[in-house]
């Protein structure tokens, strides 16, 4: 293949092994039709409420949908945001 191996070591410190291997640069893959469609599809930067009443759910809901870029408001039940809203 080319390449290189090599190792130098200091007793009571440890060894060090370099390996060298020459490849060229590859052609950037191109997008898969998939990720083109997670794109379009992605919830980054979208306002969402979260309507639940079950803490756990709520925190773990919060932090999945936090994960893909979402910015989350969260009421314990829709009532009471309905209240919040018309009041």
């Amino acid at each position: 293949m080319g390449g290189t191996i090599s190792v130098t070591s200091e007793v009571g410190k440890g060894s060090t092994f370099v390996v060298e291997l020459p490849f060229e640069m590859g052609a950037a893959p191109e997008k898969s039709k998939k990720e083109e469609a997670d794109k379009e599809n992605s919830i980054h930067g979208l306002n969402l409420m979260l309507v639940e009443d079950n803490k756990l759910n709520a925190e773990v809901a919060e932090i999945l949908l936090e994960d893909e870029g979402a910015i989350i408001t969260m009421v314990n039940d829709g009532q009471q945001k309905l209240s919040q809203r018309y009041l």
